[in-house]
């Protein structure tokens, strides 16, 4: 009986603890797969709210600022055609543009520039203005270079100081005088196995002047060659 006794104690000790782990285990599983599916969930939403909000941000930033830039391009349209109308037509009588290209004309397209230049509105940049005039006169992409402050301050320098628009003439490379020439002739001549480097250090002249007068006078540099040389005996050797 003692027996009997005990082993049903021990079964039934068995049995509930392996059901007591089973239920637990069922419950922890089925809490932390809530738990997980629920954070899951709600970081999802945190992240498609987030992303819709910036989105629809970004795309409201960009009509707006899209609108704006039509409206000022069409407010500075407006403005500048009004201003060069009313500039033109109380100026016609002293500047008046000449049909044909003249040295005149060049002073007159200065004078436009440079009050052009100096009555720019302060609220816009002047690349901004230039680039809705050149659309709207369709002025090639070639000249929008003159659309910089440093170069219309430029022009307009040059032209106070020399009364010219054009650049001055460029001196150009500097000749080799005919005394370096012989020097540096005289020089090869007499060591032919030196290099130009130590030839242009002794002389203090540039090294492409130096290879380009031996090239002129046909001194090419030495290059070591393999050749198959023949004597007078190996014509008769052959078979």
């Amino acid at each position: 009986m003692c027996r009997l006794r005990h082993r049903l104690r021990h079964r039934l000790r068995h049995r509930l603890r392996h059901r007591l782990r089973h239920r637990l285990r069922h419950r922890l599983r089925h809490r932390l797969r809530h738990r997980l599916r629920h954070r899951l969930r709600h970081r999802l939403r945190h992240r498609l709210r987030h992303r819709l909000r910036h989105r629809l941000r970004h795309r409201l930033r960009h009509r707006l600022l899209h609108r704006l830039r039509h409206r000022l391009r069409h407010r500075l349209r407006h403005r500048l055609r009004h201003r060069l109308r009313h500039r033109l037509h109380h100026q016609e009588n002293v500047l008046r543009f000449p049909r044909v290209m003249q040295p005149a004309s060049v002073v007159i397209r200065l004078v436009v520039f440079s009050n052009y230049y100096e009555n720019l509105l302060e609220r816009f940049t002047l690349d901004d203005r230039m680039m809705a005039l050149s659309k709207e006169e369709r002025i090639p992409d070639r000249m929008m270079d003159l659309s910089k402050e440093e170069i219309i301050e430029k022009l307009i320098k040059k032209f106070k100081e020399t009364g010219s628009v054009l650049d001055k003439p460029l001196s150009g490379r500097p000749k080799t005088s005919d005394e370096t020439k012989e020097a540096v002739m005289a020089k090869v001549s007499a060591s032919p196995k030196k290099s130009l480097r130590r030839t242009y250090t002794v002389l203090d002249v540039p090294k492409p002047t130096i290879h380009k007068m031996l090239v002129e006078e046909k001194f090419h540099r030495y290059n070591l060659q393999i050749l198959h040389h023949l004597n007078e005996d190996d014509p008769d050797r052959r078979m």
